[in-house]
């Protein structure tokens, strides 16, 4: 998602379900804090930031 300038990236619903299906559910519990993380990305591929989520994105 397009957000201030940079593309953020995270792990949505969708995504875990993704993942659930293709590792089990025993190895997304085990990474599941990981998954509860964001990065901003500038258009060149360089990372911004990365950190935990705390609330949820608001998709426009």
């Amino acid at each position: 998602m397009r957000r201030r300038g940079g593309d953020v990236l995270f792990f949505d619903k969708s995504a875990r379900q993704r993942l659930c299906r293709d590792l089990g559910s025993q190895a997304l519990r085990r990474c599941a804090k990981a998954l509860a993380c964001y990065a901003v990305v500038d258009d060149n591929g360089r990372i911004i930031t990365v950190a935990h989520r705390r609330f949820r994105f608001k998709r426009p």
